[in-house]
């Protein structure tokens, strides 16, 4: 008798290569920016850290959602993916053209420093090759097929360690290293359409109805997944403006420490999604999605408590290596490494959401947390500083959570 049925092995397959991906690189960036917060000096870290953050928000807001949507486009029509595909990354290149102009732009109304423009600049490269990538991962993502692509990425984010360990280690510019990001994308992107053309032809198409049709469909989303990212580091961005780049510096050392496991649980939603989405083709009953959906998340949150304990404690004794200057980044580690419980919660409870196609519900709770978290740390910054700032992302979760909980409970109400 088989303790699981093939689709739920191919799925937990799919999922531990997505998080596999996700892991490798959340941990090579750790590496790296540990070495450059060491090296460098807490104001440079601040304006390399604030420059990756205009880059982090430029490539959801330059998505439009469409990576959510894709992948129930190509779980519903698996005859035609592949047009699908490559009708996608026409429009993809079309708006990375559009949220590179519109991201330099803002940073030169916020900041308007020459140098710091220059890093966005090309930083902004990284916009096209990150947005391509992801339309191939979608892509495999929904044909359950991750364990395709892993050494691609394995040999792209191993050229990044290299290649930015080798660059700080020579104290070079900070134009260099944020060069070696789009670059090192580029590589992954190369072999991932070697892999795909093995099979299909490529030809990339402006499809201009088929490109209104899914924008129709992923502008909730496309809202929802700005809003998200903007209140995920709107904490960064304020700090800038209300303190400064020391500050910044301060407060992305102990972020970028708890960023892997931000980025696995964001992995876990992604199959998550993708998983719920494919009971589309099979007509799977409601119930039947909750009670799969259920056994995921609480196993999650086991697995999410555990490692997340684990890593505290290994991590905190490291602190007392790097200078004094960052010594106020103990205690936003403590407050951002509890938040992270309630960041796996709430990103399976969206991708659950998103799912049952209850996009217009996602989105309007994201405006709510990104209300939340600006009149927060609109609060505490200027009274607590730093730590404030941490506080905040308490309370922006827990409404978080509080709102798409009763969101799930209440459909889950109304199916039964």
């Amino acid at each position: 008798m088989k303790l699981f049925s093939d689709s739920i092995v191919r799925i937990v397959r799919n999922s531990f290569s997505t998080i596999l991906v996700r892991g490798i690189f959340g941990f090579a960036r750790i590496i790296v920016l540990l070495l450059l917060a060491k090296t460098y000096g807490i104001r440079e870290f601040g304006l390399f850290s604030l420059i990756l953050i205009f880059m982090e928000i430029a490539k959801v807001v330059s998505d439009l959602g469409v990576d959510i949507v894709s992948i129930r486009r190509f779980a519903a029509d698996p005859k035609n993916v592949h047009a699908i595909l490559e009708s996608i990354l026409g429009l993809k290149l079309l708006s990375a053209t559009l949220g590179s102009v519109l991201t330099i732009s803002v940073y030169a109304f916020l900041y308007g420093d020459s140098f710091g423009l220059t890093l966005l600049s090309i930083a902004c490269v990284s916009i096209y090759t990150s947005l391509l990538l992801n339309a191939f991962v979608s892509y495999y993502q929904t044909q359950l097929s991750m364990e395709k692509i892993i050494r691609a990425h394995l040999i792209g984010y191993g050229c990044y360690l290299a290649f930015s360990v080798i660059a700080i280690l020579f104290r070079t510019s900070l134009i260099l290293l944020m060069g070696i990001i789009p670059l090192t994308e580029g590589i992954i992107l190369f072999l991932l359409i070697r892999r795909y053309t093995y099979n299909a032809p490529l030809r990339i198409r402006i499809n201009i109805p088929f490109i209104r049709r899914l924008l129709s469909e992923s502008i909730y989303v496309g809202l929802a997944g700005i809003a998200v990212v903007i209140y995920l580091r709107l904490d960064n961005v304020m700090i800038s403006r209300i303190l400064d780049l020391k500050s910044v510096g301060q407060y992305a050392f102990a972020y970028r420490l708890t960023e892997p496991f931000s980025l696995l649980f964001s992995s876990f939603g992604i199959s998550l999604y993708a998983s719920l989405s494919s009971f589309l083709s099979i007509e799977a009953k409601v119930q039947e999605r909750f009670v799969y959906a259920k056994k995921y998340l609480l196993g999650m949150l086991v697995v999410a408590c555990v490692g997340i304990l684990g890593y505290v404690l290994a991590v905190r004794p490291l602190l007392p290596m790097f200078s004094a200057e960052y010594a106020a980044s103990g205690q936003v580690l403590l407050i951002l490494s509890f938040v992270l419980i309630f960041k796996a919660l709430n990103t399976q409870l969206t991708a659950i959401l998103n799912s049952m196609g209850k996009f217009r519900i996602v989105s309007g709770i994201t405006f709510i947390n990104l209300v939340t978290s600006f009149i927060l740390n609109f609060i505490f910054i200027p009274h607590f500083g730093i730590v404030g700032a941490a506080m905040a992302v308490v309370g922006t979760e827990f409404v978080n959570s509080l709102f798409q909980g009763g969101s799930l409970v209440y459909y889950y109400k109304l199916n039964n």
